[in-house]
């Protein structure tokens, strides 16, 4: 494993050792101050195999784990896990560009437009009928 981790920097270090342990983001959420923070599993070789360390976001935007090492397993889990969500948020904006460029809507747009015309048809009969009604003067 030495040898594979020879050369990287830190963080890319902590990374590897984050997928040969395994390692997975089990739960986030935010501080009260807003800071966000994610829930890591400690590895199976470390002396308490059952804890979940916390790691914090800061506002620098490093991630701070509760363990005592810089830069652990731990974040670099997190750090993977973000770089998935922004991967995932690029590949969403790509689909709504491309969705907005493109002049053929796309089948999910065509089932929601039929959805909303049977909607409003439904709505201006009932429209209608309250029409009816208030000049009738029955309303």
């Amino acid at each position: 494993m030495a040898m594979a981790l020879h050369g990287l920097s830190a963080v890319e270090r902590a990374c590897e050792r984050a997928t040969l342990a395994q390692l997975d983001v089990v739960g986030q959420g935010r501080m009260r101050d807003g800071r966000r923070c994610f829930l890591v599993p400690s590895s199976a070789d470390e002396a308490e195999p059952g804890r979940l360390h916390v790691v914090e976001m800061h506002h620098t935007r490093h991630p701070h784990c509760d363990c005592s090492r810089p830069v652990c397993d731990h974040v670099g889990a997190v750090l993977m896990a973000l770089v998935a969500e922004a991967s995932e948020r690029q590949r969403v904006a790509e689909l709504v560009e491309a969705a907005l460029t493109s002049e053929i809507p796309s089948p999910d747009f065509l089932e929601l437009d039929a959805e909303k015309a049977a909607r409003d048809w439904q709505n201006d009969r009932r429209d209608a009928d309250r029409w009816e009604l208030i000049e009738a003067g029955n309303w």
